[in-house]
């Protein structure tokens, strides 16, 4: 259903008073059901999921931390059983770029700073066309400095500096 820029999808399970035919975010990850890391080719706006046996759903919001970088999840998939999906993320730290290791699931980000990259994502995924040949990847990604601007400003009004830049520095904090 949509209404007003409000969508609503069911997915529930077809059988009445069972649970969901997928894995959340968290679910995934505490089944080692989900496996999320970087992408052979390294890149902030990309990582890479490979899924076990079940969907999982990825929420808009929804964090990683861990690998070169501790991003957040542009928009939500439904990711396919058994498949290797490239998932579009920002970046949620400006000092840390390293080889990493695997992706843990973390605390989503709050409404404002969720609303803000989904706002920067819809637009532009519904912008004008893009040339012929230019990156896929771009079409879901978000204003990456913007995103690390507000980082800096909220950790002006927290008057805390993480060495990293790190939201969730900020949010522990």
């Amino acid at each position: 259903m949509w209404r007003d820029g409000l969508t609503v999808i069911a997915l529930g399970s077809t059988v009445e008073n069972r649970a969901p035919d997928y894995l959340t975010l968290d679910q995934a990850t505490a089944d080692a059901a989900l496996d999320i890391h970087e992408a052979p080719a390294q890149t902030v706006p990309t990582v890479e999921a490979i899924t076990g046996k079940a969907p999982v759903l990825l929420l808009g919001g929804d964090t990683i931390i861990g690998g070169a970088q501790n991003r957040i999840i542009n928009l939500t998939i439904l990711l396919k059983a058994t498949a290797t999906t490239a998932i579009p993320v920002t970046c949620l730290e400006h000092g840390r770029w390293n080889r990493g290791g695997r992706f843990t699931a973390a605390r989503p980000v709050d409404h404002a700073l969720r609303s803000m990259v989904a706002q920067q994502v819809t637009r532009g995924a519904c912008g004008p066309a893009r040339p012929a040949g230019s990156a896929s990847e771009d079409l879901f990604a978000a204003d990456q400095f913007a995103v690390w601007e507000e980082i800096g400003q909220r950790q002006v009004r927290a008057a805390f500096n993480s060495p990293t830049q790190a939201l969730h520095d900020v949010y522990e904090r």
